[in-house]
C-alpha cells in the first residue's frame, strides 16, 4: 500500500524508467523494484556506488538515493547534470545537511526527502526540498495520520499499511496542517545535569561552523551524569569553544573535544550513535591515561 501511495503521489506511469542504484538488501532498493512492478516502470540498474551517475547515460524518470550518493554525485560536473535531469527524485536513509539542501533547491525537477520506518517497509511522508512548495516539514501521504505520545515522540497511524498505530522513537513537532518535523531520537537524548537535549539539534546549530565533520555525543560525568562532548574528524580551531558558545545555549555547549580519524557510520551513511558513544568513552580514557 505504501508503494501504491507513492506511485500515485509521484505520478509514475507505465513506460517510464526507474533507477536502481542501491544494494537489494536495502529496503529502499526493494521498494524501487516494487514500485516498478506496480507502475510498469523499466528498471535501469547500475552497480551501487557513491556516484551512480558516473557512467550512466540512460534517461531516468524516477530515482531513489541516499543523501551521501546525492552529495558525491554533485561533486562531479557531468554526473551532477545527469542527476539534475532526473524527472522525480526521492532521498532517504539519513539526515540531509543544510549544504546539500541548498544545492537541491536549484534542481529543475521535483525532489523530496522521505520519512519512513522498517515496519511500513517504505516511507509514509514526504518533504518537498525544492520548487514553490519547498519546506522543512514532512507531509503525510494520503490516509496517514500522525500524533504525539506523552514523550513527544511521533505516532504514525497508517491503517492501509499496518494494523494499529506505530510508536516511534523520533521526537517530533506537529503543525496544525498535519505536517511535522523530526527533532531527534529519544534513544539519543543526552541528560546532562537534569537537562535533556538532542545531539541532532546541537549538530544542526553547529552545522557549517567547522570545516571537519563533527558529531555530538556524551561521556559519563560524576557531577552531571552525562557530559556533552564534540568529536571531529581532524582538529578544530583553537577557538572552538567560543564558536560553540555563540551558537548554543549554555547547557548544550560541549565540555570536551575529541579528535578521530573517521566518525563511525552505518552502511547507509547514518552516524552510528552507539559506536560514537563508545569511541568518545575510549578517547576520554586515553586522554586521562596517556
Amino acid at each position: 500500500q505504501s508503494a501504491k501511495k507513492t506511485c500515485r503521489f509521484l505520478g509514475l506511469s507505465e513506460g517510464q524508467t526507474a533507477l536502481l542504484c542501491m544494494p537489494l538488501r536495502f529496503i529502499g532498493a526493494k521498494m524501487v523494484m516494487v514500485r516498478a512492478l506496480l507502475s510498469g516502470l523499466e528498471v535501469v540498474s547500475v552497480t551501487p556506488s557513491s556516484n551512480p551517475f558516473k557512467d550512466l547515460t540512460a534517461c531516468v524518470n524516477f530515482a531513489a538515493m541516499t543523501p551521501m550518493q546525492v552529495f558525491m554525485t554533485l561533486k562531479d560536473a557531468t554526473s551532477a547534470q545527469r542527476l539534475k535531469s532526473v524527472g522525480k527524485l526521492i532521498i532517504g536513509g539519513s539526515f540531509i545537511s543544510k549544504e546539500l539542501r541548498r544545492e537541491i533547491e536549484r534542481f529543475p525537477n521535483p525532489v523530496w526527502s522521505t520519512y519512513g520506518m522498517t515496519e511500513t517497509l517504505s516511507h509514509v511522508a514526504l518533504c518537498p526540498l525544492n520548487g514553490l512548495e519547498a519546506s522543512d516539514r514532512f507531509k503525510p501521504l494520503e490516509g496517514v495520520r500522525v500524533s504525539l505520545s506523552d514523550r513527544k515522540t511521533l505516532i504514525v497511524d497508517a491503517p492501509d499499511i499496518v494494523d494499529g498505530p506505530l510508536q516511534t522513537n523520533d521526537i517530533a513537532q506537529i503543525f496544525p496542517d498535519g505536517s511535522f518535523t523530526i527533532l531527534g531520537r529519544l534513544d539519543n537524548v543526552i541528560n546532562s545535569g537534569g537537562i535533556k537535549m538532542s545531539p541532532e539539534t546541537i549538530e544542526g546549530a553547529l552545522e557549517g561552523l567547522f570545516d571537519p565533520p563533527i558529531a555530538i555525543s556524551a561521556i559519563e560525568d560524576a557531577r552531571l551524569g552525562e557530559m556533552v562532548v564534540i568529536v571531529s574528524e581532524g582538529p578544530l580551531p583553537e577557538n572552538w569553544e567560543t564558536v560553540c558558545r555563540a551558537a548554543l545555549s549554555k547547557y548544550s555547549i560541549p565540555r570536551r573535544h575529541f579528535v578521530t580519524q573517521k566518525l563511525p557510520r552505518t552502511e547507509s551513511g547514518k552516524l552510528d550513535r552507539v559506536a560514537l558513544k563508545m569511541l568518545a568513552k575510549r578517547l576520554s580514557a586515553e586522554n586521562e591515561n596517556p
